[in-house]
């Protein structure tokens, strides 16, 4: 209960919560962890309300370079390609707040994996082989997670190099002509990314080019 506190006293709230939770589990009626558990609790809700992290900076210029052509098109009474630009955006924009709500999370594993780290060496200290068993246990869990998260970042990074490599295919037989060509880059995409807007609209407007001049898929 004490090193509870002491978490609670220094700010480190998810420590707090964690620890007064592990003394309920052992004296379920320990008012003074019940106390300790909620204020904890309403911390950290509180800390979810701070601002979330801003965009990178090219991040920002893209999107609204994108938000200006949107416009445009409302502007140019094209309210159904409006309307695709708005959507898109919309995923994009929910995709970031996702990002920055996940590298918040693993910001806050990494320091709790430092921070068990210490509990480590004191349950040696006092012989408490057991108790440094599970926290080691705990720790292995935190890095599991941690490397999964990275494998998932770098298979991203990985289909948006692809994306980008099969536009610039796509739009270089778009110059040459080669409509099948370019379909077929476009259908890459696709296949990686449905909702890629980009894409999407290039390929509607590839089927009707296609259509008029009966070229081969």
């Amino acid at each position: 209960l004490k090193k509870a506190q002491q978490f609670l006293d220094k700010g480190d709230f998810a420590a707090a919560r964690d620890e007064f939770t592990k003394v309920l589990e052992i004296s379920p009626s320990n008012t003074k962890a019940e106390e300790g558990l909620r204020l904890a609790k309403l911390a950290l809700e509180e800390q979810g309300k701070e601002p979330e992290p801003k965009m990178a900076v090219s991040k920002k210029a893209t999107l609204n370079e994108r938000i200006k052509s949107a416009l445009g098109l409302l502007e140019g009474e094209d309210y159904l390609g409006a309307q695709k630009e708005f959507l898109s955006l919309l995923e994009e924009v929910t995709k970031a707040k996702q990002d920055a709500q996940v590298k918040v999370a693993l910001e806050e594993t990494k320091k709790r994996i430092k921070d068990r780290s210490g509990e480590v060496f004191s349950s040696i200290a006092e012989a408490q082989f057991t108790k440094a068993e599970k926290t080691l246990l705990d720790i292995l869990e935190r890095i599991k997670v941690l490397a999964i998260e990275k494998q998932k970042k770098e298979e991203e990074k990985k289909r948006e190099f692809q994306v980008v490599t099969y536009m610039e295919m796509a739009l270089k037989y778009l110059g040459t002509e080669d409509y099948a060509s370019a379909k077929k880059e476009l259908n890459k995409i696709l296949a990686i990314d449905p909702n890629n807007s980009q894409a999407i609209t290039l390929s509607e407007k590839l089927n009707e080019v296609i259509e008029i001049v009966g070229v081969k898929q």
